[in-house]
Formats: C-alpha cells, sequence, structure tokens
C-alpha cells in the first residue's frame, strides 16, 4: 500500500507526506511524521489542519487500516 497526505491550504491542497514501494519519501515529506515497519506503515500529523488521506493498493490482498486521535478529543 502506498501513502498520500495532503494538508487543505489557504493556497490550495497541498502533498505533505508520501510512502511509496514501503519507503517514506523525503523529497515531499514535511509537517508530518513517517514511518515504515516492516508490512505496517504508520503516520502522524497535527491537528491543526484539514487532511486528507489517499490509501493506493499495491498487491493483491487484504489490508486493516486503522485510526486513532491522542486522546483530546480531536480526530
Amino acid at each position: 500500500m502506498d501513502i498520500d497526505i495532503y494538508i487543505t491550504a489557504p493556497e490550495g491542497r497541498r502533498l505533505v507526506g508520501r510512502i511509496k514501494n514501503n519507503v517514506v519519501d523525503d523529497a515531499v515529506t514535511q509537517g508530518v511524521l513517517l514511518r515504515v515497519d516492516s508490512d505496517k506503515k504508520y503516520f502522524y500529523f497535527p491537528y491543526d489542519g484539514e487532511y486528507t488521506i489517499e490509501l493506493t493498493g499495491t498487491d493483491a490482498g487484504t489490508m486493516k487500516f486503522f485510526f486513532a486521535g491522542n486522546g483530546s478529543g480531536h480526530w
């Protein structure tokens, strides 16, 4: 699975994070923390924006996706 993370900014939607082929793309990643651990991918971002997360399947099979807040009532 590849991941693209966008933030909605006043100037429009902007790519702020990418994991492609199980590698964090440092050239586009800014303001978010991305990590790959074997076949698991993690992403963390601040709660002061509106984000879009795009997941792209790269193989056959099933995947699980979990989303958790920080306990402050924000998602």
